[in-house]
Formats: structure tokens, C-alpha cells, sequence
């Protein structure tokens, strides 16, 4: 996100095409105060031991840009303190220069996974203008998650320079996995599929669901995703499946979740899941079955083949709309 406010402010020409983007995260020195304070404000020729020469320090870096500090949260009180005279004056001091101040043009963000009631001076928190909360994976949409996916195959499809040809069950899988990192381990995830598929490659890099099914829905090629070094989301997007494929696509993450889930599956994750899935093809029902030749019984029928299934292979009863 930082990244992207970078490329807004170049792009409406509020820093220059060359300006720097600098990226610190405060977490590597929050052991060490002293080192953490000379590297972000730099530090004079003799203002400690082992100061042999004038350090140019990131702030400074990042002068007429952007600097993003991460993890902020690791920053001491004492810490914090440090940053008023910039936030206030847009200027700061290096460790040995307390009577020579230095004016600086840096938009600046800060990143945190904590409340900002946790470990953040009220003094400073009143000095951030425009505070923004990033939703976790968890609080984001079916949609959005797929996007995210997505995103992160293509950038793995440029890194290793291949095509993949990925399963929709895969997608459908990746999307209800509770992911420890947020969206850092889906990310991680996402390599590893790739890595491993790269170590067993036979000559087509074929991206399976990893768990088995006792259902397979998609028996064709004509059916797989195709990831290109040139695919863009909006590609993705825009691609129209069959409704065939769409009705596969909900069937299969309702089948997974519950299958996967077992007795350990939290009801409301499960019930959400499901929701999702049938919303998601509602909607494709509502805005495209014109353009369809499948007859809406199809649609129940297929329900019923779920309840039936459920009820058979797990002993699940149903009543009404219970289970």
C-alpha cells in the first residue's frame, strides 16, 4: 500500500520520476535505541565512538520522496519522541548537530499490527493526520480474495518465467485455508505450490488442489486457468466462464469447506463459506443466465445432489433449513 501511494504521488507529479522510496522497518534495531536513532537522523563525524566519518541518515535519504517506516509499533516512547521535531518542523537533527537543523521535503507512513492504544504515545498518535486500517485477509471479501490469489500466481509466473494451467478446486481450496501470516503466508503458500510443482514439472506446470476429493468437478483442460509472464488481473476478470464452470466453482467450496472442516470447523466460518459461494452464483444467475441456455431446475437440482451427498457419506440429518 505504502508502495502505492508512492506511484500516486509520481503519477500526479507531487514527487519527481527519480524521487526515492525508502522502506525501513524499525523492528531490526528496536534493541538499540542509540543505533535505531543515528539511522534514521544520521549522525556528525566524533558524536560517539566509532563515529569516523558523517553518516547520512534515512530521513535525509529520503529527502523530496517517500519513507516508509514498518513495525512502528517497536519504537520506543523515548523513540517516538524523537520523530516530533520532524512531524512538527519538518526538520531534523543529526546525533552530534543539536544547533544545526535540517529542513527536509519526506512524505512519510507508518505500518503497524498493533491497536494503536497498545504501545503508541497519545502525543504521537495526535501527530498522524490520516490514520488508515488495512483489513487482514479474514475481514476481506470472497472476491478479494481471489484477486490476492491471483496476483500472486501471475507475479510467480513472471519470477520463474512459465505458464500454469491451475484448477479452479485449487483457487476455491487456497481461498478458505486460515493463513497464520495474514497475507504474507498466503503469499508463502502460493511459492511453495509453485516451488513444488516446478520440482515435479513433467513439462506442464499443472497447479492441483493439494487436498483429495471425493468429488472431481473439473476433468478437463479446457477448464483450467491459464497463467501467462503476460497475464494481468483484468484478464482474469474479465474472462467469462461457462455456467457450468460457475456452478462447479460454488459446489466444490461448499464440499471442501465442509470436508475439510471435519468437527474442528467453527460453524460461522463454515455457514460464511457457504454463503459466499451461493451468493457469488446468485449473482451470476441474476446478471448473466440471459445469456445462458441453463434452466434454473439445474440449479436445485444440484443443491439437492450436495444435501444428498452430505447427508449419505457424513450422517448429516436436514431439517428444513438445519442440519
Amino acid at each position: 500500500m505504502a508502495k502505492k501511494f508512492y506511484e500516486y504521488c509520481e503519477e500526479k507529479s507531487l514527487v519527481s520520476s527519480d524521487a526515492p522510496f525508502i522502506s525501513f522497518n524499525c523492528a531490526q534495531y528496536a534493541d538499540n535505541p542509540e543505533l535505531l536513532t543515528s539511522s534514521l537522523f544520521g549522525y556528525k563525524k566524533g558524536a560517539f565512538t566509532g563515529a569516523e566519518e558523517d553518516h547520512v541518515g534515512i530521513f535525509e535519504q529520503a529527502q523530496n520522496g517517500v519513507l516508509f517506516l514498518d513495525e512502528v509499533q517497536r519504537l520506543s516512547a523515548h523513540g517516538q519522541e524523537k520523530l516530533f521535531t520532524y512531524l512538527d518542523d519538518s526538520v531534523v537533527y543529526r546525533v552530534g548537530e543539536a544547533t544545526h537543523p535540517r529542513q527536509l521535503n519526506v512524505r512519510s507512513l507508518f505500518a503497524t499490527t498493533e491497536s494503536l492504544g497498545s504501545s503508541f504515545l497519545k502525543t504521537f498518535i495526535r501527530r498522524i493526520p490520516v490514520q488508515i486500517k488495512v483489513p487482514s485477509i479474514y475481514e476481506r471479501t470472497l472476491s478479494e480474495k481471489k484477486e490476492l490469489i491471483w496476483s500472486f500466481f501471475m507475479a510467480e509466473s513472471k519470477i520463474v518465467n512459465r505458464e500454469f494451467k491451475i484448477y479452479p478446486e485449487l483457487i476455491d481450496e487456497l481461498v478458505k485455508v486460515r493463513y497464520k501470516d495474514n497475507i504474507g503466508g498466503m503469499k508463502s503458500k502460493i511459492k511453495k505450490i509453485v516451488a513444488m510443482s516446478i520440482i515435479h514439472d513433467n513439462g506442464d506446470l499443472l497447479l492441483k488442489p493439494e487436498q483429495s476429493k471425493k468429488i472431481s468437478f473439473h476433468k478437463n483442460q479446457e477448464e483450467l486457468q491459464i497463467i501467462t509472464p503476460q497475464t494481468t488481473l483484468p484478464d482474469i476478470i474479465s474472462q467469462k466462464g461457462s455456467n457450468d464452470n460457475a456452478l462447479n466453482r460454488m459446489i466444490s467450496l461448499i464440499t471442501n469447506s465442509i470436508s475439510a472442516g471435519g468437527e474442528t470447523m467453527d460453524f460461522g466460518e463454515l455457514a460464511s463459506n457457504c454463503y459466499n459461494a451461493v451468493n457469488d452464483f446468485n449473482d451470476y444467475l441474476v446478471f448473466k443466465h440471459a445469456q445462458s441456455d441453463m434452466p434454473i431446475n439445474y440449479y436445485s437440482t444440484e443443491i439437492n445432489r450436495i444435501i444428498d451427498f452430505f447427508r449419505d457419506d457424513y450422517n448429516r440429518k436436514f431439517v428444513g433449513k438445519t442440519c
